[in-house]
């Protein structure tokens, strides 16, 4: 069977919804609305020497749990886009910039060394502005997370 590289499918197409739906349903079913990764195990330092990363640099990646991207920054590229499948982990590192900027060390490690804080409401409140509306919208109904 040959196929036509210029023919488009449509997105409205029966088949084309049918794969969205299933492919809808798999990501469901695999990320159940939870975040997958809180922590990265990886040791991105020999990426960082391989990459040669400087202010000229641009950078795509995996947000994953936003270790590696933190981790990055340290080289100081002109931009990182960080980006998954699951948005979740886009708002965990969401919530991580922001706490990096206004928390004390000791609230960081509670919050994602030990994995929960005894003020989090409180942490939270202070650093929610900060956030976009899919991030607060998901850390806003999974606050328990943290507590």
């Amino acid at each position: 069977m040959k196929v036509n590289d210029d023919r488009k499918v449509s997105e409205t197409s029966p088949a084309s919804r049918f794969l969205k739906a299933t492919e809808d349903l798999v990501f469901h079913h695999v990320h159940g609305g939870q975040l997958i990764y809180n922590t990265s195990w990886e040791d991105p330092r020999i990426d960082r020497q391989l990459l040669g990363l400087d202010e000229s640099s641009r950078v795509v990646m995996i947000t994953s749990a936003g270790c590696n991207v933190l981790d990055y920054l340290l080289d100081g590229p002109a931009e990182i886009h960080a980006v998954d499948v699951n948005y979740r982990q886009n708002a965990l590192l969401e919530l991580k910039l922001a706490m990096i900027q206004r928390a004390e060390f000791v609230d960081l490690f509670e919050m994602f060394g030990i994995g929960s804080h005894r003020s989090f409401r409180q942490l939270y409140r202070s650093v929610r502005k900060e956030l976009s509306e899919p991030s607060r919208k998901f850390l806003g109904i999974r606050r328990w997370t943290f507590l």
